[in-house]
């Protein structure tokens, strides 16, 4: 399985290096990407480079050339493999392992495979691991589960004055309708934000202007493309009156599997025949034309494979209500006069 957290820091002008500190990752990283983003098109281009082996407290770096102007991001993202490579090569299906599969099933030789017949089954495995995080809908499988092992935490750097941020590499959607709102120090959480509507929140922001912090947000696609695909940011009400940093859980990105720098599924050894199923339910469908033995096998595999991941997340529903919720702000209230929400909770008969 794949670990990883994503951030971003905000570089200061003149700044010629950079340092994240006091991360507290959960997890010694192996890599960390680092990307600079401008502040707007017109912007001088840098590029960020690592110095030194990265820990678990943060890393360092250095910039291509001095920051010339405000609004220069970092953007990071920390990865680390929760198997040694030994292990993972004994316990886990890899990318060699599907490709040689599929091979197999077309009836190709795995160990003299064409440029052609190559291209053809890496696109196979490709779409069945996709088809695996992201299944279509079928009897007895939930198509809006979210695999315990895409789920992961991130920052947003919200700075004084400003009422969008950028989300951190990696971003695939934002996960429940809450981020939670960081002390200056680090040290504790002080409030929470909703998601709302995009309407919503920038009707507040025309008709409430007054600057806080955020408590209303909503995530937005950019329409310009990174290195990486389609990059999002999050709109906040109101205005941040001073940097905060926020938390939120994010559905990252499972990135493309190779045979070099990513050779093993999400999910480790646990869902591997799954996965592999669903690879050959692709070479099954899309060379053959049928929905046959392995589509079937696919969805009886993945609806065992969703209850399984079901019963590995923690039961745990956290503390609730613990701090005063958006809707209960005078200013966002569509009446004054409407009472605060409550919430109870009902278990076995008896309420709270």
């Amino acid at each position: 399985m794949l670990l990883f957290r994503t951030g971003t820091l905000p570089l200061a002008i003149d700044a010629e290096t950079f340092t994240a500190s006091a991360l507290d990752l959960p997890f010694t990283p192996a890599w960390v990407g680092v990307t600079v983003r401008r502040p707007d098109a017109d912007a001088p281009v840098l590029s960020a480079f690592l110095s030194g082996a990265p820990t678990a407290d943060g890393f360092r770096g250095d910039l291509s050339a001095p920051v010339p102007r405000a609004g220069y991001l970092l953007d990071w993202a920390a990865y680390a493999a929760e198997y040694t490579a030994a292990e993972a090569a004994t316990a886990s299906i890899g990318y060699a392992d599907l490709l040689a599969a599929v091979a197999r099933y077309l009836g190709y030789d795995p160990s003299a495979l064409s440029e052609r017949e190559s291209a053809e089954c890496d696109a196979h495995v490709q779409s069945g691991v996709r088809q695996f995080y992201w299944p279509p809908a079928s009897e007895g499988v939930d198509p809006n589960h979210v695999w315990s092992f895409l789920r992961a935490g991130g920052t947003v750097t919200a700075l004084a004055g400003e009422s969008e941020a950028p989300l951190p590499a990696g971003f695939g959607r934002v996960i429940g309708d809450e981020l939670r709102i960081q002390s200056p120090d680090g040290r504790s959480e002080i409030g929470l934000a909703t998601q709302a509507p995009e309407e919503a929140v920038r009707s507040a922001l025309r008709r409430h202007p007054e600057p806080g912090p955020p408590r209303l947000f909503c995530p937005l696609w950019n329409s310009a493309l990174g290195p990486a695909g389609q990059t999002g940011r999050l709109l906040f009400y109101p205005a941040p009156d001073q940097a905060y940093t926020l938390l939120l859980d994010i559905e990252g990105d499972c990135g493309r599997l190779d045979a070099t720098y990513r050779p093993y599924p999400l999910g480790g050894a646990r869902f591997g025949e799954c996965i592999l199923e669903s690879c050959l339910a692709v070479a099954e469908q899309r060379s053959n034309d049928e929905a046959g033995i392995h589509t079937r096998l696919f969805r009886e595999a993945l609806a065992a494979a969703q209850a399984r991941d079901r019963r590995f997340r923690s039961g745990s529903l956290g503390p609730i209500n613990r701090f005063p919720h958006p809707s209960d702000t005078p200013a966002l209230r569509p009446d004054p006069r409407a009472p605060s929400r409550v919430f109870t909770v009902t278990y076995k008969g008896e309420t709270w």
